[in-house]
């Protein structure tokens, strides 16, 4: 599994958050990382200036333990584990514990927000565009092929009852077999011939003047 997911600081305070329990490895981890700083400041503590950095904190190990409903022994055992997996770097005094979170900016990089925000957006493009471009295609396939009206039937083919044939291709929803119809003159045409077949249209009387002249 690859990627990865943006929780807010403030979920902490969802009461799914708050249920009084002993906090899992897990919970604890990603309570690390929801409640180091986020950007640099300076804290007083009991008459000591701490510097604090992005990705920091200075809770002591008894604070830990509250959060984590933890004692302070098991606290300690798992910063150690934490610290030897180089996931964080712990420095004591006799005031309290400073915690560093190792590779903070893999955690809350922007630019990997960035990144990810690019990524949504041109898979919602991507998925966007196939209707829009089916859709296209489906008005293509339309301007493709226009029915005749009776009237455009009876001025050029004048021998063959319009109606009849506007009526039946109508209902076969302008197809000859499967396919859809190409070319309605010569669907009339060959209509024409079948029905009138001494007849001729006004489009092959123009095509037989046209070579007589020449």
């Amino acid at each position: 599994m690859s990627g990865w997911i943006k929780i807010h600081r403030c979920i902490s305070n969802h009461w799914i958050y708050t249920e009084k329990r002993s906090f899992s490895r897990f919970e604890a981890w990603i309570d690390i990382l929801m409640t180091v700083n986020f950007s640099d400041a300076q804290v007083l503590i009991k008459g000591k200036l701490y510097q604090i950095k992005r990705g920091q904190s200075i809770l002591s190990m008894e604070n830990w333990a509250k959060r984590w409903n933890w004692d302070k022994s098991k606290v300690r055992r798992f910063m150690e584990l934490l610290q030897k997996d180089s996931m964080i770097e712990i420095k004591t005094d006799n005031i309290t514990t400073q915690l560093t979170v190792c590779n903070y900016e893999s955690y809350q990089d922007e630019r990997h927000t960035k990144e990810t925000q690019t990524k949504r957006k041109r898979t919602s493009n991507e998925f966007q565009t196939t209707p829009i471009k089916e859709e296209e295609e489906r008005k293509e396939e339309k301007k493709q092929f226009k029915a005749p009206t009776v009237g455009e039937l009876k001025n050029e083919f004048p021998n063959i009852d319009a109606e009849s044939f506007h009526d039946f291709y109508t209902s076969k929803g302008w197809k000859i077999g499967k396919d859809q119809m190409k070319d309605w003159r010569a669907a009339a045409r060959n209509w024409q011939r079948r029905n009138n077949p001494t007849t001729i249209t006004k489009f092959e009387i123009k095509n037989k003047a046209t070579l007589d002249d020449d």
